[in-house]
């Protein structure tokens, strides 16, 4: 069967678009001059306060319905290369530190050593009262008194002495903390630990671009999307107010320039994790494109362009 026409237009303009440099395929200077338009302070701030909240929420509404996961929306070739590129992510010491420096993880890492402490004496200690009890509880008259009152006394001292070591306890993680924090960040960073750090890395976000969008959108109270919002809004006057963080903007995207602009947008899209063979256009795309060929302004333009044009030449095949 000879091959549509329609479908080899499509890998031709795809091959086309493939061997242009990233520069020419997107104007560099068009491209800031449009950021420059939109990072005006006045537009940002009109954004921010009359479109954002009212997008915001419909975006959020659109993801409550969305079944598919991340890994299907951006592509199973894009998600991989995002999962290997978040394993391969070694963090320095520096950084790492920073996260168990956070106060909520250094809260975190002192209630676990806390609470391993003092379980651990009290089912040392509580027993005391109930071995005295076992050994003279068989003793009748005043000597099984005496046992009862030993072993009241036992157990009240087992009281007393656990919240003695509780105080302790407390006033020992005060000054290992720092320790605890500092074998912490040695572990993560032991090249030996390294493998089972980056296999943990990619497992979890496995699991978080396989799994649907709506139930990541469940999981979150209406509470926290709120405060999202409002700090997205807030991030955006910010922005606005903030001569610096615009050109900081316009400065990144100008390096992107200066360190892509050179590269075929096929070489870039390698890069990206695009795979390194095309793919076949689509049948619903070469169809539409069919449809648009035939459309009546687009058949005069290529005729009055390239006189001799037939329509019928753009038809699929069945």
């Amino acid at each position: 069967m000879p091959d549509d026409p329609v479908a080899s237009l499509l890998r031709l303009a795809r091959d086309w678009l493939g061997a242009k440099p990233v520069s020419q395929a997107i104007p560099r200077d068009a491209v800031l001059a449009r950021i420059d338009a939109a990072l005006t302070p006045e537009r940002i701030e009109r954004f921010a306060k009359e479109r954002f909240p009212a997008d915001w929420d419909r975006t959020v509404e659109r993801l409550r319905q969305e079944k598919r996961s991340l890994a299907e929306i951006v592509g199973r070739e894009a998600a991989e290369a995002a999962i290997r590129a978040v394993g391969e992510i070694d963090p320095d010491e520096r950084t790492i530190r920073a996260f168990f420096g956070e106060r909520a993880v250094e809260k975190l890492l002192a209630s676990l050593i806390y609470d391993g402490i003092v379980e651990f004496l009290k089912k040392g200690l509580n027993p005391v009262g109930t071995r005295v009890g076992g050994i003279f509880g068989g003793l009748g008259g005043a000597a099984g008194g005496f046992a009862n009152r030993l072993a009241g006394l036992a157990g009240g001292a087992a009281g007393l002495l656990g919240e003695q070591l509780e105080k302790q306890v407390k006033a020992f993680l005060e000054v290992f903390a720092k320790v605890a924090v500092d074998r912490a960040v040695a572990y993560v960073t032991d090249p030996a630990n390294r493998a089972s750090f980056r296999e943990m890395r990619e497992r979890l976000v496995r699991r978080g671009l396989e799994t649907p969008v709506r139930d990541h959108v469940a999981r979150a109270p209406a509470e926290r999307l709120e405060k999202m919002k409002a700090r997205a809004r807030d991030a955006l006057l910010g922005l606005a107010r903030d001569d610096a963080a615009r050109r900081r903007v316009r400065e990144r995207v100008e390096r992107l320039f200066e360190r892509h602009g050179a590269k075929t947008l096929r070489a870039l899209g390698e890069e990206l994790g695009a795979p390194a063979e095309p793919r076949e256009p689509a049948p619903e795309l070469v169809r539409l494109v069919a449809a648009f060929l035939e459309q009546e302004p687009v058949v005069a333009w290529f005729r009055t362009r390239y006189p001799g044009f037939r329509p019928e030449d753009s038809e699929v095949q069945p």
